[in-house]
Protein backbone atom coordinates (compact mmCIF):
# COMPACT_ATOMS: atom_id res chain seq x y z
CA UNK A 1 0.00 0.00 0.00
CA UNK A 2 2.78 2.27 1.00
CA UNK A 3 4.51 2.05 -2.44
CA UNK A 4 1.26 2.51 -4.28
CA UNK A 5 0.42 5.65 -1.61
CA UNK A 6 3.95 7.02 -1.86
CA UNK A 7 4.89 6.13 -6.14
CA UNK A 8 2.46 9.68 -6.71
CA UNK A 9 4.23 11.88 -4.50
CA UNK A 10 5.82 14.49 -6.23
CA UNK A 11 9.32 13.76 -6.84
CA UNK A 12 11.60 12.77 -9.37
CA UNK A 13 12.36 9.19 -8.21
CA UNK A 14 11.83 7.06 -5.65
CA UNK A 15 12.89 3.70 -4.84
CA UNK A 16 11.22 0.93 -3.16
CA UNK A 17 13.51 -2.07 -1.59
CA UNK A 18 11.72 -5.53 -0.38
CA UNK A 19 14.35 -6.84 1.76
CA UNK A 20 13.94 -10.74 2.45
CA UNK A 21 14.03 -11.72 6.02
CA UNK A 22 17.35 -10.22 7.90
CA UNK A 23 19.59 -12.71 8.50
CA UNK A 24 20.64 -10.95 11.81
CA UNK A 25 17.18 -11.63 13.29
CA UNK A 26 18.05 -15.19 14.33
CA UNK A 27 20.75 -13.52 16.62
CA UNK A 28 17.67 -12.30 19.00
CA UNK A 29 16.36 -15.81 19.03
CA UNK A 30 19.38 -17.22 20.71
CA UNK A 31 20.87 -16.13 24.17
CA UNK A 32 24.30 -16.90 24.52
CA UNK A 33 25.26 -15.70 27.09
CA UNK A 34 26.21 -17.69 30.08
CA UNK A 35 23.45 -20.48 28.40
CA UNK A 36 25.29 -24.11 28.75
CA UNK A 37 23.19 -25.85 25.65
CA UNK A 38 22.63 -22.39 23.15
CA UNK A 39 19.12 -22.94 21.81
CA UNK A 40 17.59 -21.52 18.59
CA UNK A 41 13.62 -21.15 18.55
CA UNK A 42 12.75 -20.67 15.26
CA UNK A 43 8.93 -19.77 13.92
CA UNK A 44 10.32 -21.02 10.27
CA UNK A 45 9.05 -24.26 9.70
CA UNK A 46 9.42 -27.22 8.98
CA UNK A 47 13.01 -26.69 9.78
CA UNK A 48 14.53 -27.22 6.45
CA UNK A 49 12.26 -24.86 4.61
CA UNK A 50 14.32 -22.31 3.08
CA UNK A 51 13.18 -18.77 2.53
CA UNK A 52 15.47 -15.72 0.71
CA UNK A 53 17.42 -13.80 4.30
CA UNK A 54 19.93 -10.69 3.42
CA UNK A 55 22.65 -9.80 5.65
CA UNK A 56 21.94 -6.02 7.30
CA UNK A 57 25.13 -5.06 5.45
CA UNK A 58 24.36 -5.92 1.94
CA UNK A 59 20.82 -3.73 2.61
CA UNK A 60 22.72 -1.01 4.01
CA UNK A 61 25.59 -0.84 0.92
CA UNK A 62 22.62 -1.63 -1.75
CA UNK A 63 20.44 1.44 -0.61
CA UNK A 64 23.79 3.39 -0.11
CA UNK A 65 24.88 2.81 -4.22
CA UNK A 66 20.94 3.45 -5.40
CA UNK A 67 20.99 7.02 -3.72
CA UNK A 68 24.77 7.75 -5.11
CA UNK A 69 23.40 6.52 -8.43
CA UNK A 70 23.83 9.38 -11.06
CA UNK A 71 21.74 7.57 -13.50
CA UNK A 72 17.99 7.97 -12.81
CA UNK A 73 15.98 4.42 -11.91
CA UNK A 74 14.55 2.63 -14.67
CA UNK A 75 11.00 3.55 -13.67
CA UNK A 76 8.87 5.55 -11.51
CA UNK A 77 8.76 3.79 -8.95
CA UNK A 78 11.61 1.41 -8.91
CA UNK A 79 10.73 -1.78 -6.87
CA UNK A 80 13.20 -4.33 -6.50
CA UNK A 81 13.73 -7.40 -4.02
CA UNK A 82 16.88 -7.52 -1.90
CA UNK A 83 17.86 -11.51 -1.17
CA UNK A 84 20.89 -13.00 -0.21
CA UNK A 85 23.26 -15.19 -2.25
CA UNK A 86 21.10 -17.89 -1.59
CA UNK A 87 18.11 -19.70 0.49
CA UNK A 88 18.56 -20.72 3.84
CA UNK A 89 16.70 -22.82 6.43
CA UNK A 90 16.58 -22.92 9.79
CA UNK A 91 19.22 -25.85 10.27
CA UNK A 92 21.86 -23.95 7.86
CA UNK A 93 21.05 -21.10 11.15
CA UNK A 94 21.61 -23.90 13.67
CA UNK A 95 25.15 -24.76 11.25
CA UNK A 96 26.31 -21.22 11.14
CA UNK A 97 25.17 -20.57 14.98
CA UNK A 98 27.29 -23.89 15.62
CA UNK A 99 30.05 -22.91 13.91
CA UNK A 100 30.55 -19.82 14.97
CA UNK A 101 29.87 -20.79 18.24
CA UNK A 102 32.14 -23.30 18.35
CA UNK A 103 29.97 -25.45 20.00
CA UNK A 104 26.41 -27.57 19.29
CA UNK A 105 23.68 -25.45 18.55
CA UNK A 106 20.20 -26.78 19.04
CA UNK A 107 17.09 -25.92 17.05
CA UNK A 108 13.21 -25.95 18.74
CA UNK A 109 10.89 -25.15 16.12
CA UNK A 110 7.66 -23.61 16.75
CA UNK A 111 4.41 -25.35 15.00
CA UNK A 112 1.87 -23.11 12.42
CA UNK A 113 -0.61 -23.96 14.99
CA UNK A 114 1.73 -22.63 18.54
CA UNK A 115 2.64 -19.19 16.73
CA UNK A 116 -0.10 -17.01 18.34
CA UNK A 117 0.82 -18.77 22.04
CA UNK A 118 4.60 -18.43 21.28
CA UNK A 119 4.20 -14.64 19.88
CA UNK A 120 1.47 -13.72 23.05
CA UNK A 121 4.89 -14.37 25.45
CA UNK A 122 7.18 -11.86 23.51
CA UNK A 123 4.45 -9.12 22.24
CA UNK A 124 1.66 -7.27 23.38
CA UNK A 125 -1.70 -8.76 22.55
CA UNK A 126 -2.99 -6.38 20.06
CA UNK A 127 0.60 -6.82 17.53
CA UNK A 128 0.48 -10.48 17.91
CA UNK A 129 -2.22 -11.23 15.07
CA UNK A 130 0.07 -9.14 12.65
CA UNK A 131 2.93 -11.27 13.33
CA UNK A 132 1.93 -14.85 13.28
CA UNK A 133 0.09 -13.42 9.38
CA UNK A 134 3.17 -12.33 9.00
CA UNK A 135 5.30 -15.54 9.92
CA UNK A 136 2.63 -17.40 7.93
CA UNK A 137 3.12 -15.55 4.60
CA UNK A 138 6.62 -16.97 4.17
CA UNK A 139 5.97 -20.47 5.66
CA UNK A 140 4.60 -22.98 3.22
CA UNK A 141 1.44 -22.25 1.66
CA UNK A 142 2.09 -18.51 2.33
CA UNK A 143 1.08 -15.98 0.16
CA UNK A 144 4.85 -15.09 -0.19
CA UNK A 145 6.33 -18.76 -0.69
CA UNK A 146 10.47 -18.57 -1.54
CA UNK A 147 10.82 -18.08 -5.25
CA UNK A 148 7.76 -16.60 -5.56
CA UNK A 149 8.38 -12.55 -7.34
CA UNK A 150 5.82 -9.99 -8.42
CA UNK A 151 5.37 -10.33 -12.11
CA UNK A 152 8.54 -7.52 -13.58
CA UNK A 153 9.76 -7.30 -10.41
CA UNK A 154 14.21 -7.73 -10.37
CA UNK A 155 15.65 -9.57 -7.81
CA UNK A 156 19.01 -7.91 -6.45
CA UNK A 157 21.13 -10.32 -4.44
CA UNK A 158 23.56 -9.30 -1.47
CA UNK A 159 27.09 -11.04 -0.92
CA UNK A 160 27.00 -11.67 2.52
CA UNK A 161 26.79 -15.58 3.21
CA UNK A 162 24.21 -16.41 6.26
CA UNK A 163 27.56 -18.14 7.74
CA UNK A 164 29.45 -15.14 7.98
CA UNK A 165 26.27 -12.37 8.85
CA UNK A 166 26.18 -14.96 12.24
CA UNK A 167 29.70 -14.53 12.96
CA UNK A 168 29.37 -11.04 13.05
CA UNK A 169 26.18 -10.98 15.15
CA UNK A 170 28.07 -12.99 17.70
CA UNK A 171 30.76 -11.70 17.85
CA UNK A 172 28.93 -8.04 18.46
CA UNK A 173 27.07 -10.64 21.65
CA UNK A 174 30.24 -11.66 23.43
Amino acid sequence: MAEQVLARANVPEIVFVRCAYFMENWATALDIRGAPDPLIVSTITPLEWEIPMVAVADIGAVIASEALKREAAPKKPHVFELHGPRMYSPLHVQAAFSDALGKQVAVKPVAKGDLYGYYRRIFPDDVVPEWVEMTCSFLPGGVMKPGHVEEGTEVVNGKTELADAVKTAVESLL
